[in-house]
């Protein structure tokens, strides 16, 4: 069933830029939602502070009537969440990347393969020398 946020047509406030950024986020959410790995599980994301500003100012503009103050806001908010994601996929590496090679149309035997890939890959990478700047990529970003 495809995320009925994105299916949607474009009446948005947002750039499309913007937009597309939402969208791909929101999806992103739905899935790891309705995971079915994770049915009835409780989802943890660690959402940083500004982000946490974002939703503050978006919810009061909405309480407002201000859509346009809100949608100013949603960049804040899309970087929070963008952040808390990225944020996941590093602190349960190998669950993240079983999700992900599930999502992509792997089987169980594969996606278990890549998520024991990843993980040692991940493990490796947090003791090595480099530049901190530089995040450990997620594993749609990871490249064998």
């Amino acid at each position: 069933m495809p995320n009925p946020a994105t299916t949607e047509p474009d009446n948005s406030l947002l750039t499309p830029v913007q937009r597309q950024r939402a969208l791909s986020l929101s999806d992103a959410l739905w899935r790891l939602r309705t995971n079915p790995h994770g049915t009835g599980d409780s989802i943890t994301l660690t959402i940083p502070a500004p982000a946490i500003e974002g939703i503050e100012k978006i919810l009061f503009a909405l309480a407002e009537g201000d859509l346009r103050f809100a949608s100013v806001r949603a960049g804040q908010l899309m970087d929070g969440v963008s952040e808390a994601l990225r944020g996941r996929a590093v602190g349960q590496p190998w669950q993240a990347a079983f999700d992900h090679a599930r999502e992509t149309g792997q089987d169980e035997g594969e996606a278990r393969d890549f998520a024991d890939e990843y993980a040692a890959y991940v493990e490796d990478r947090r003791y090595e020398i480099r530049n901190p700047d530089l995040p450990i990529p997620s594993p749609s970003e990871y490249i064998r």
